[in-house]
């Protein structure tokens, strides 16, 4: 009999035993005016009390019944939910596997280099000074989570809550370390255009033209260096935010896997030790 289902019959048969005592002592307390007799009030209490618990065993039969149900489903589907909790693992690792390959580039050498060279890094900065997500990181911050997402879906709710964290974490790592330099960008090239509209018209308003055609002053370009500086380090550390992320959401979904697969073991042990 399960655990639960012992607690409420204890608690029930202390009730019924309970209740007698209870109203013979109910009656006798002395009121002033009392409307009825005594044996009218008894079986009055009696009944409205017995009503009472009834109502509340009805209940709680109802709640077990509807519990018991759900563990059954959930227990008949724990072999569909693990399978998808290990295919979700498996795509994790790959995740850091990539990410594991980022880390390994040199940012330094690549400052040095140029942008032309960034082919293994999430960001680069396009010919009229654009910040540009690259589509390795496309995939890292959305395309691989909603895979990710789908599968923790139909695994478990816990592993639900692990991909979330996961995701909330990307993007607050994306806002400490990439969004100012975005800004940044931005401003540089509004500033550009307003600074060098009148001798490059032709460059900034044709369609073809790029900023970079534009040779930059000296205060410009170390401006510019120092924003690809910026860029490269936020990168960098952006990066380390990614590996922490899914490194957490691996463990995560590691430990809902090790728990969905003791209860299955627990579910198909059960009927032989009875």
């Amino acid at each position: 009999m399960d655990v639960k289902i012992k607690k409420y019959a204890l608690i029930s048969a202390l009730l019924i035993l309970i209740i007698p005592f209870f109203v013979n002592l109910l009656m006798g307390f002395h009121i002033n005016k009392i409307y009825g007799d005594t044996n009218t009030w008894i079986s009055f209490l009696g009944t409205y009390i017995g009503s009472i618990i009834s109502g509340v065993i009805t209940f709680i039969g109802v709640m077990l019944t509807i519990q018991f149900t759900r563990n059954e489903n959930r227990r008949d589907k724990l072999p569909e939910k693990i399978t998808n909790l290990e295919v979700c693992i498996d795509f994790v690792e790959e995740c850091l596997d990539e990410i594991g390959v980022l880390k390994n580039v040199d940012i330094e050498e690549l400052f040095y280099k140029g942008s032309h060279d960034r082919k293994l890094l999430l960001f680069d900065i396009d010919d009229n000074y654009i910040l540009i997500r690259k589509e390795n990181h496309k995939n890292l911050t959305r395309d691989y989570l909603k895979k990710i997402r789908n599968l923790t879906v139909l695994a478990d709710t816990e592993a639900y809550w692990f991909y979330t964290n996961c995701k909330n974490e990307i993007h607050e790592a994306f806002i400490n370390h990439i969004d100012s330099i975005e800004s940044r960008l931005q401003a540089f090239q509004v500033s550009l255009i307003d600074n060098y509209l009148e001798d490059y018209d032709e460059i900034i308003i044709s369609n073809n033209g790029r900023l970079t055609e534009i040779p930059l002053s000296s205060e410009d370009m170390i401006l510019l260096n120092s924003i690809k500086s910026q860029l490269y380090r936020g990168e960098q550390k952006y990066i380390f935010e990614l590996e922490l992320a899914y490194g957490e959401l691996l463990t995560g979904l590691n430990g809902v896997l090790y728990e969905l697969t003791y209860e299955l073991s627990r579910k198909n042990i059960a009927p032989k030790l009875k």
